[in-house]
């Protein structure tokens, strides 16, 4: 008997949740989309696009919302549609009960620009990402320059971070991508070095804020080494080089670093 009560219990129960679930659905269908709020959630100012650049994707892309049941909405589209763009991180798009259209970004930050020996000029992002130029935007990075052969055409459906990026070609960008990640994640470095440059051999040459030499890296293999090597040169050695006549500080060779 108890059994029974507990099971006819549990019958009301699930019963009443379903016809709340129910009025709850019907309420949804009745709810009229009245506003559309884009919030940029990374917390920089400016950026590759804005708030009113993501509205405008939105209307052009599923004409006018206003007035539009909120449940036949394609909030999955639209979030597919802005992750596909190239200064989108992360998106997340999701209706509210009071008939709000609400759309979360995060954008993409550039960590390298390239600069290939075709003329074109890209970024890659801190995610890997490959994303090009806009005339309303040009951020404070790492330049990289030089004999890199490797074209935006082939490389814009790329991440950096794939283990597939750079077997078709000579992936000289996706080193680029790591030794500038390197570079942005060593304090020292990101404080003195301004440039990357890919000499005629394919090496790689740092370009330092202060000075008239370069700094020659090679590869980026065993590169965190190399760079302790050049701030201890810097620090302790350089003050009693003639910085002057200096031209080529080499950091190729293990535990040494060799001045031209």
């Amino acid at each position: 008997m108890k059994n029974l009560f507990k099971i006819l219990s549990w019958v009301v129960v699930l019963a009443g949740i379903s016809v709340i679930f129910g009025f709850a659905l019907i309420e949804q269908r009745n709810i009229k989309c009245n506003d559309l709020t884009v919030n940029i959630t990374d917390g920089n100012e400016r950026g590759f696009i804005d708030a009113d650049d993501i509205k405008q994707m939105i209307i052009s892309r599923f004409d006018s919302l206003q007035g539009r049941p909120i449940d036949s909405l394609d909030t999955e589209g639209m979030e597919q549609m802005l992750k596909n763009n190239a200064y989108v991180k992360n998106v997340k798009v999701y209706t509210s009960l009071t008939g709000r259209l609400n759309i979360e970004v995060e954008r993409q930050k550039p960590l390298v620009r390239i600069v290939n020996r075709h003329g074109e000029s890209f970024y890659v992002s801190a995610t890997g990402r490959i994303m090009p130029l806009s005339t309303r935007y040009v951020p404070h990075v790492i330049i990289a320059s030089g004999n890199i052969n490797e074209r935006f055409a082939d490389l814009k459906n790329t991440n950096m971070t794939d283990t597939a990026a750079g077997k078709n070609g000579n992936g000289q960008v996706k080193m680029l991508y790591l030794l500038a990640n390197a570079i942005g994640s060593n304090a020292f470095m990101d404080e003195h070095i301004s440039q990357i440059y890919v000499n005629g051999n394919g090496e790689f040459e740092l370009i330092p804020d202060k000075g008239n030499y370069t700094i020659l890296l090679g590869d980026v293999s065993d590169v965190e080494r190399k760079f302790e090597n050049f701030q201890a040169f810097y620090l302790k050695g350089l003050p009693k080089t003639d910085a002057g006549k200096m031209k080529v500080v080499n950091l190729k060779y293990k535990d040494m670093v060799v001045c031209k």
